[in-house]
């Protein structure tokens, strides 16, 4: 039986001993009163059994009162916790819209500019970057003619072959195209990403999935590409953990990096998996 048919019990059997006490109280005086004096004690005896009914009802009616009154403490202060709750929610979720309307502002401040393709800036600075970077990676050779003759030294320096070569040596040549250039396109960019990311991670009002969801579905394929090599390398070791954690690369086909082989370098699913 539920709480609130046992109140209504209780109520019911309450009433039922009030009205029967009523009715019958004339007739057992008239009994007990016969207006002797004698008959005085007997009817202080005959009203001590009903006084000390009311007495225990009145004691249970106190506790129940009590009881309730906890219940209904119990409900507001439940009541406030999902409020509270629900703030800290819209709060969390308002400071992730900021966040990534600020990501988007600086996607579309980057700049890249060639001798070969002019000035570029937003996607398709990014989607230059990413080109450049690709190539330079597997050594392009007539990619390669067309860098600083340091830069170029320095690349062929790291060893290795063009295609096939191992990660550490991958590693080594991104540093190398890790110019100020690219960092002054890039660097705010992949730190804002990472901010982000780990606003995510320990927010404990937001839904990750869907918040990861919404932040991978802000990344091109180049900008995928880009944070996949900056986060295998030394500086991005704190994103490499999210992105393996989360499988936030898990949109990025796997043909937009240097070489497909490359893929093996992060526990994130990649959205080609299995081809």
């Amino acid at each position: 039986m539920t709480r609130g048919g046992v109140i209504k019990l209780v109520a019911v059997l309450v009433s039922l001993v009030v009205v029967a006490v009523c009715i019958g109280a004339p007739w057992w005086v008239g009994r007990v009163y016969t207006g002797v004096p004698e008959s005085y004690g007997r009817l202080q005896d005959a009203f001590a059994a009903p006084a000390a009914l009311f007495s225990a009802l009145a004691f249970v009616g106190l506790i129940w009162t009590v009881v309730l009154q906890q219940d209904e403490l119990r409900a507001q202060r439940k009541q406030f916790q999902e409020q509270v709750k629900e703030l800290g929610q819209q709060s969390s979720e308002a400071m992730l819209l900021g966040l990534l309307n600020q990501l988007n502002d600086l996607r579309n401040n980057v700049v890249w500019e060639t001798k070969s393709k002019g000035r570029r800036s937003g996607r398709s600075a990014i989607r230059e970057i990413n080109d450049h970077v690709r190539k330079a990676l597997v050594l392009d050779e007539q990619h390669l003619t067309s860098l600083p003759s340091d830069e170029r030294q320095q690349l062929i320096a790291t060893g290795g072959p063009g295609l096939g070569a191992e990660e550490p040596v991958v590693v080594a040549r991104w540093e190398v195209l890790y110019t100020p250039e690219i960092s002054d396109a890039l660097g705010h960019l992949f730190r804002t990403t990472y901010v982000i990311a780990r606003f995510i991670d320990e927010d404990e009002h937001l839904n990750k999935d869907v918040s990861y969801r919404i932040l991978r579905s802000q990344w091109s394929q180049a900008e995928m590409a880009l944070l996949f090599y900056n986060a295998v390398s030394p500086r991005g070791a704190k994103m490499r953990a999210l992105i393996d954690e989360h499988h936030l690369l898990q949109n990025l086909h796997s043909t937009f990096l240097a070489e497909r082989g490359h893929r093996a370098w992060t526990r994130s699913r990649l959205a080609d998996d299995g081809e």
